[in-house]
């Protein structure tokens, strides 16, 4: 999540907690030597590259976002753990041109449930369709906060898979989905676009609309 944060802030975050660290390895210590000023200074580094690595990829920096909320709107929001997931397609409209789809059959809705792990170092997103019909990882996820509206938002990369395709679909393919997050609505919601290589040999590439709602208690976590 620190990638959403602007470079002069995220020096202050850093700088801040090695001051802290100095502090409190000064007052451990209490040096009175050049031998004891290079320990303080040593045990202080030590101190706060700990700390940071600790709380970038353990799930303590949720009690932090829990005890401040304000960190949800100034830094990133809490998004891990599960959501509800629809995406509607544009299939039917190919299919209304293409010969080898039927109108009447193709599924436009897509229902399955979207799975998110968040760490303050990275975040991903698995998706499982109901019925199991198809499965979704990324493999790439940015989070991005937008300057001037402080709107918030995910942009990723997928590969999916269908271990049954249909005669429309291929056994695996990549997408591509941008999806701004509502977290003060309640439930919390999420909703944005997607696009995929699906099939584009035959001109069957889909796109179309995401819409999450938060389906649990926040969990989950690098």
């Amino acid at each position: 999540m620190y990638q959403a944060l602007e470079k002069p802030t995220l020096i202050r975050i850093v700088l801040a907690i090695g001051a802290l660290a100095l502090i409190a390895a000064w007052l451990v210590i209490r040096p009175t030597d050049m031998t004891g000023y290079a320990r303080t200074v040593s045990f202080a580094i030590t101190g706060a590259a700990a700390f940071i690595m600790i709380l970038g990829t353990s799930p303590l920096w949720r009690v932090f976002w829990k005890i401040f909320p304000f960190l949800n709107t100034w830094v990133f929001p809490n998004i891990s753990g599960e959501w509800a997931f629809i995406a509607e397609s544009n299939i039917k409209e190919i299919a209304a041109f293409h010969p080898d789809l039927d109108p009447a059959k193709v599924k436009v809705r897509i229902r399955g449930t979207m799975t998110i792990r968040q760490s303050l170092f990275a975040i991903s997103m698995s998706l499982t369709g109901d019925g199991d019909y198809s499965m979704s990882d990324t493999l790439f996820v940015k989070p991005i906060k937008e300057a001037g509206t402080g709107r918030f938002y995910v942009t990723s990369v997928f590969r999916n898979s269908t271990p049954h395709p249909q005669p429309s679909d291929e056994q695996m393919h990549m997408g591509a989905a941008y999806i701004e997050i509502l977290a003060t609505r309640h439930p919390p919601e999420m909703k944005g676009v997607y696009w995929t290589n699906r099939n584009w040999q035959k001109g069957m590439n889909t796109a179309g609309t995401i819409k999450l709602t938060r389906a649990s208690p926040k969990r989950g976590g690098a």
